[in-house]
C-alpha cells in the first residue's frame, strides 16, 4: 500500500484503482501526526495495522475507501442505534 490519493490493487490479472475518501486522508494524516516520532516507528506500526479501511460504493456507483469504524459508526446512526 502506498499512502496517497490512490491505492492501486491488484486483483488477479487486473488492476483497479480506488481512490480515498477525503474523510480516510484527514483520518491518515492525524494517525501518523499523533503516532509519530516512536522508537523504530512502533507505535505508528501498530496504529496502521489496527487501522480498518472498507471499499465502499457510492450512490452514484463510484468505489472508494473509508474507514471501517467510521463507516459502521454512521450505519449504527442511520438505524438509530
Amino acid at each position: 500500500m502506498y499512502l496517497g490519493t490512490h491505492l492501486i490493487l491488484n486483483h488477479w490479472r487486473d488492476k483497479m484503482e480506488l481512490k480515498m475518501h477525503s474523510t480516510l486522508i484527514e483520518q491518515l494524516i492525524t494517525l501518523f501526526e499523533v503516532n509519530s516520532g516512536w522508537r523504530e516507528q512502533s507505535k505508528l506500526r501498530s496504529a496502521l495495522a489496527n487501522f480498518g479501511v472498507t471499499l465502499y460504493t457510492q450512490e452514484n456507483g463510484d468505489q472508494t475507501l473509508v474507514s471501517t469504524k467510521e463507516l459502521n459508526n454512521k450505519l449504527r446512526e442511520q438505524k438509530g442505534l
